[in-house]
């Protein structure tokens, strides 16, 4: 078998070979973050997607044919995949929902049912509908999936975003990237040699983008690693007195946009060591603390009979919920009722002072 060989064809092993071996050891370390999960996934579907790329240049898919349409491509989830290791970092709690990854699932068996059939089928399939259809629907739902799932994860960041303030020009940066992803094969035509591969920008920038994330996480990683043997100690009780009150007494759970940076400022504590205090000190995660204390506040004001003033969201979003659907959520796992039938028992009960029911109306 012949293998052509160049610059690029080494520098795509060379991805490859960084790509697997961090995304296996992302998925399986002992010592991996939550965020080490996704990020393992999204590693891999990026060095896959790169040895299609690889298996073309060398021309190894000319010699057999038979591997053309091999399932490989699962950009489709690279969105979604990105978007939950942010909610992860970010210390918000991913409830998985399978209908995001099902365009990738889509995708998957897409590929699967092409590269099943025979030689003279693919034939066929390539130059009657891929080529000049498929290809770009595959191309631009990739695209339009990855503008939604920055966007969503753009908006999990702070404003002020802290020691996280490179991740938010990392996915500023794959913005713009993305832009001219969509406008460039419509436009390469005018500049790129004849049978040039139409997607090039992805071809020669994918591989650049996989190996970045895979060693930057690895260098991380290894930070945390140290950060965690050194908050190794026991946890301090004027640390958790500094983040009780900051958050209970001076509401700042009222704050929608807070963050485990912005409270750690606050406080005058690094991130790590208020994470530790929480979790360590009052066994809860710091969004669930946020979302208990959110709840209880609402449910004293509804106690109160503010809903005669205000109307029930604005009660939610002035309590630091984001949105009306987390709010329904999260107050019915915590209550176990929705809020509107809370606010109606409410009106038919009597409460004292402890939040005790006294008696109905």
């Amino acid at each position: 078998m012949n293998v052509f060989v160049d610059w690029v064809v080494l520098f795509q092993i060379f991805c490859i070979v960084q790509g697997c071996t961090t995304g296996l050891w992302l998925l399986v370390s002992k010592t991996k973050q939550p965020a080490f999960f996704w990020l393992g996934w999204l590693v891999l579907g990026l060095t896959l997607q790169v040895v299609d790329f690889w298996l073309s240049r060398t021309g190894i898919y000319a010699q057999h044919n038979n591997w053309y349409f091999t399932p490989l491509f699962f950009s489709w989830g690279f969105g979604p995949l990105l978007y939950f290791a942010v909610q992860t970092w970010m210390h918000q709690p991913v409830r998985f929902k399978g209908w995001h990854l099902a365009p990738m699932m889509v995708q998957f068996a897409f590929f699967l049912f092409i590269s099943l059939h025979t030689l003279e089928y693919k034939t066929w399939f390539w130059k009657a509908i891929h080529k000049p259809v498929t290809r770009y629907v595959e191309y631009y739902g990739m695209c339009f999936s990855m503008f939604i799932y920055l966007k969503l994860s753009l908006s999990q960041l702070p404003k002020q975003s802290g020691s996280l303030g490179w991740f938010r020009w990392f996915l500023t940066g794959l913005v713009g990237f993305y832009t001219i992803a969509v406008i460039d094969p419509l436009l390469n035509q005018w500049y790129l040699p004849e049978r040039h591969p139409k997607f090039y920008l992805t071809e020669f920038i994918l591989p650049v983008f996989t190996y970045w994330l895979a060693l930057i996480t690895l260098i991380r990683s290894r930070n945390r690693s140290i950060e965690k043997i050194k908050l190794a100690s026991p946890v301090s009780d004027n640390h958790i007195n500094r983040i009780i009150d900051a958050l209970e007494k001076d509401k700042l759970y009222r704050d929608s946009d807070l963050t485990l940076d912005r409270l750690a400022q606050r406080v005058g504590l690094s991130a790590n060591t208020v994470s530790q205090a929480i979790n360590a000190g009052l066994g809860k995660s710091l969004p669930d603390y946020l979302n208990e204390l959110r709840v209880n506040d609402i449910k004293q004001r509804l106690q109160r009979g503010e809903a005669q003033q205000f109307s029930l969201l604005g009660i939610a979003l002035d309590a630091g919920f984001g949105s009306k659907t987390t709010f329904n959520r999260v107050f019915k796992e915590h209550t176990g009722q929705s809020p509107s039938a809370y606010l109606k028992e409410c009106q038919t009960t009597r409460w004292d002072d402890s939040g005790q029911r006294t008696s109905h109306v």
